[in-house]
């Protein structure tokens, strides 16, 4: 299957369109916000293989991505009713949410049809991670952070439909990486930065036979 291909948008005062639903000045109001259009053409996209891909009948210039790094302070309670609003997105299929304001609470709002959700930096911890059990159409995760530890890989790989696994900077070992041989749909792999072994990686690649070479750096 063919992805479709985004047309990345820088937002700020002024530069989203008024056919935009508020909930896109709402968050551009409490920090930095990045749109993923659809230019709708039949490419490869800019996540690469097998990224996400656009709604059937998506619009051209339709919102399918949202990238929202809220200002240092800001109230996660305002985080997370502005998040709930992005169910007014009708064709958004990616979230990424940057910054330590960004709590376990977040992930409760977020629409459960999305595609890739990505995690940086925030402080959602493997409380938060159980919650994504819900997201059945999940495709692409990726995570950055030290919050992340060998429970959180676990209930990772109860989402068997993943197809992307990117984690950075997490607390995770060769015990929790042994529990991602569930993901038999996984083709991309990588882990950065953790105690993990290249033995490790190299067992689990073994028993799944769709992934592709592994991408990992121990500490």
């Amino acid at each position: 299957m063919n992805a479709l291909s985004f047309l990345l948008v820088a937002i700020s005062t002024g530069d989203f369109t008024a056919k935009d639903p508020p909930v896109i000045a709402k968050m551009e109001k409490l920090g930095t916000v990045y749109l993923t259009r659809f230019d709708g053409k039949r490419r490869p996209t800019r996540f690469g293989p097998p990224g996400p891909i656009a709604l059937p009948n998506t619009p051209k210039n339709a919102i399918i991505g949202v990238d929202f790094r809220p200002m240092a302070g800001t109230d996660p309670k305002e985080i997370v009713a502005v998040l709930k609003e992005l169910t007014t997105l009708k064709y958004l299929q990616t979230v990424l949410v940057l910054g330590a304001s960004v709590t376990d609470d977040a992930v409760d709002v977020l629409p459960d049809t999305l595609q890739g959700v990505h995690f940086f930096t925030t402080k959602i911890t493997d409380k938060g991670i159980a919650k994504l059990s819900r997201f059945k159409h999940l495709v692409g995760f990726r995570y950055i952070g030290n919050d992340l530890t060998d429970a959180g890989l676990r209930d990772i790989a109860k989402i068997r439909s993943l197809q992307s696994l990117h984690i950075t900077d997490a607390k995770v070992t060769d015990k929790g990486v042994s529990a991602l041989e569930a993901l038999v749909n996984l083709r991309q792999l990588s882990i950065q930065n953790s105690a993990v072994s290249q033995r490790a990686m190299d067992d689990l690649a073994a028993k799944l036979p769709r992934l592709n070479e592994p991408d990992f750096r121990s500490i």
